[in-house]
């Protein structure tokens, strides 16, 4: 299942977001994650995504996250923070 939050959005808190990065450690996937607003679950299907069926979409979208990554860096001094991100296209 899919996880989706209501109209309007809700703030997502997490136990702990940086104990998985640590050198040594694999712990991703450890700890909860705690809405504000209730979200709902529901089933998905990749059946007609675009991301596994067109090539171009796909590189349009890695180049995008590529693009993303690079400037989060540069804005903070080459530091690698272990961001992670999502893209509305």
């Amino acid at each position: 299942d899919g996880v989706f939050t209501p109209d309007g959005g809700t703030f997502i808190f997490r136990s702990d977001s940086n104990g998985e990065d640590l050198e040594g450690f694999a712990g991703a996937g450890l700890y909860d994650s705690i809405t504000v607003n209730a979200c709902t679950h529901r089933t998905i299907s990749y059946a007609d995504e675009p991301l596994f069926f067109d090539a171009s979409f796909r590189e349009t979208l890695l180049r995008r996250l590529y693009d993303l990554g690079r400037l989060v860096e540069a804005n903070f001094a080459g530091f690698f923070s272990g961001y992670k991100g999502c893209s509305a296209h």
